[in-house]
């Protein structure tokens, strides 16, 4: 039997919310006062939501 594909480790999937979470969190502000209003609440709400699904991930034992 085929051992099939392995899935990459929880802490990954974390670690890769946690940092879109932080870059959504750094270009706010040059978003904001380069003029991107719009842009700076969607990051905003894109910041939120990742960070909120990355404590959401429940750790590996």
């Amino acid at each position: 039997m085929s051992k099939g594909l392995r899935c990459p480790s929880v802490r990954n999937y974390r670690l890769s919310f946690e940092l879109l979470g932080a870059a959504c969190g750094l270009a706010i502000p040059v978003a904001y006062f380069t003029g991107y209003e719009e842009l700076a609440g969607v990051l905003i709400a894109a910041a939120a939501g990742l960070l909120l699904v990355a404590s959401k991930v429940k750790p590996e034992d």
